[in-house]
């Protein structure tokens, strides 16, 4: 049986650069952590500049007990706070298939399970559970066969994709190993 210590993780990398309130930490993320298991922790939501407070939470990397090193492994996480439960899909950028990535719709402060798929260039697609129109797009994305990657939703939901706002909705792709 694995250990289990409880910790409360300040993220210093989220601190205030500005003379006022230099180095105030902006979250306080409360997580277990068990030996031997691996982890996320994210910052996600919207700052509040009255309180100096930004949301976060830790995210368990449950990865497959084995290892299929011909395929790639994607997961979908929900870092936007006011974003309903997404679905991600991959179209192949050559083929033109479409892969979803997890079992189901993922949740603010969620993870989708780990899908395995071909290597290839991909542009990703975010969905509303049941519905074909594309809610935030990302185009040419590559995944390497023997990696594993984590595409996150980040920004708010209410201001439009496609905009040069850097708190529009947004899928980060990112490279866990």
């Amino acid at each position: 049986m694995a250990m289990s210590r409880k910790y409360t993780i300040s993220l210093f990398a989220g601190r205030i650069t500005a003379t006022i309130d230099k180095d105030l930490a902006v979250s306080s993320i409360p997580g277990t952590i068990l030996v031997g298991k691996a982890y996320s922790v994210y910052q996600a939501g919207i700052y509040d500049a009255t309180a100096k407070r930004v949301d976060g939470f830790v995210i368990e990397d449950q990865f497959p007990d084995t290892f299929d090193f011909s395929q790639a492994l994607v997961r979908f996480v929900n870092a936007s706070p006011n974003a309903q439960p997404m679905q991600l899909f991959l179209s192949n950028t050559i083929a033109m298939t479409e892969t979803p990535v997890g079992r189901a719709a993922t949740a603010f402060k969620a993870a989708g399970t780990y899908s395995g798929i071909p290597q290839g260039a991909y542009t990703l697609l975010l969905r509303l559970p049941g519905s074909p129109a594309d809610v935030v797009t990302r185009l040419n994305v590559s995944f390497l066969v023997g990696r594993v990657y984590t595409v996150t939703l980040r920004g708010d939901m209410t201001i439009s994709p496609t905009g040069t706002l850097v708190n529009r909705p947004f899928l980060d792709n990112s490279l866990n190993r």
